[in-house]
């Protein structure tokens, strides 16, 4: 009988497209905080459009579920790409809310799986790349668990072969709700501070990228490139 794979075994095996696909047809640097890697976390970001999946799996260089929207799971070869990943399908319709989604996402953080979700929950359709108020249901994902949480903006809307750009934040925790009842103002005041930390993140990003920073970015990498001596990491700035 043939062994079925693991989400993480299925990971391995899409690795080297996986790289293809964020050297060639997504290309991006990644810059600002270093990544870690030994803390289970839930990774946030901004979600511009439907490519923003596969633009941070490509260049993250790391395993991670990603929460998704249901239908996501019935497109034609993205759909059996992220199941065999292990993504969180959640239907977004259901009266009361996915419970079967909700321990998903809670098991695979207790698990020691990085769970990625978009807390906007859905794409950003207005046209620009402002960040739309945040579904409550990652801070109170993060409030339970008193997992970290990383950070991650995406800088614009990506095109094929043009370079994009993904600033790594500050990490952080909701351990101050750890013990207290997650009533609808802890959850709202979790809420808050998520908004408050993505926004400092992207406003940072917006900032660096104004002045000059692509030419930075640029000149940073082939230098801290010698030092790695691989494609993807995440660069240093001052």
């Amino acid at each position: 009988m043939k062994k079925e794979l693991t989400p993480q075994e299925w990971y391995k095996k899409y690795l080297k497209l996986i790289k293809w696909l964020g050297n060639f047809i997504c290309p991006a640097y990644m810059f600002g905080e270093e990544i870690p890697r030994d803390d289970t976390k839930f990774i946030v970001s901004n979600h511009l459009q439907f490519f923003d999946p596969i633009l941070l799996l490509a260049h993250m260089d790391q395993y991670m579920r990603f929460v998704t929207k249901k239908e996501t799971g019935k497109m034609f070869l993205i759909g059996g790409w992220l199941k065999n990943l292990g993504a969180i399908p959640i239907d977004r319709e259901k009266p009361g809310g996915d419970l079967v989604a909700v321990k998903g996402i809670l098991k695979s953080i207790k698990g020691g799986d990085d769970v990625m979700i978009f807390p906007e929950g859905t794409r950003n359709k207005t046209g620009t790349t402002d960040m739309q108020p945040l579904k409550e249901g990652t801070a109170l994902f993060a409030a339970k668990t008193g997992a970290m949480v990383l950070p991650v903006m995406i800088y614009k809307k990506h095109k094929i072969f043009t370079r994009n750009y993904l600033y790594v934040g500050k990490p952080f925790d909701f351990k101050e709700f750890q013990g207290r009842k997650l009533d609808a103002e802890a959850i709202e005041e979790a809420n808050t501070l998520l908004t408050e930390k993505m926004l400092e993140a992207k406003q940072f990003m917006d900032a660096y990228m104004e002045d000059g920073g692509k030419k930075k970015l640029k000149k940073l990498y082939k230098e801290q490139k010698k030092i790695h001596k691989k494609r993807d990491f995440v660069i240093k700035i001052d």
